[in-house]
């Protein structure tokens, strides 16, 4: 039984330009009840194996090795919604 339907309280930007050599950190938050259970996923591929944590509704990808192949469409699924942003990688 849904007794408050879920809804985004802060969302990711569309476009996030991660730097090489820095943490990379998404965030997003939900409520609802009962509790949304966020998820991330990269589409085409994997997220970073080994580099990254996912803790409620952010996502952590580590710094020291991020690439250009780290770059890409990200996907965060909520329940039945949906939110894309795309990573772009730049060197320092």
């Amino acid at each position: 039984m849904i007794d408050h339907p879920p809804v985004f309280l802060l969302v990711p930007p569309h476009e996030v330009k991660a730097v090489s050599g820095h943490d990379l950190t998404l965030e997003c938050v939900v409520e609802g009840a009962p509790v949304p259970v966020v998820t991330w996923s990269k589409y085409g591929g994997k997220l970073p194996n080994g580099r990254y944590k996912q803790v409620l509704g952010k996502l952590w990808v580590a710094a020291q090795m991020i690439d250009v192949n780290d770059g890409g469409l990200v996907m965060m699924m909520m329940m039945m919604m949906m939110m894309m942003m795309i990573i772009v990688v730049v060197s320092t």
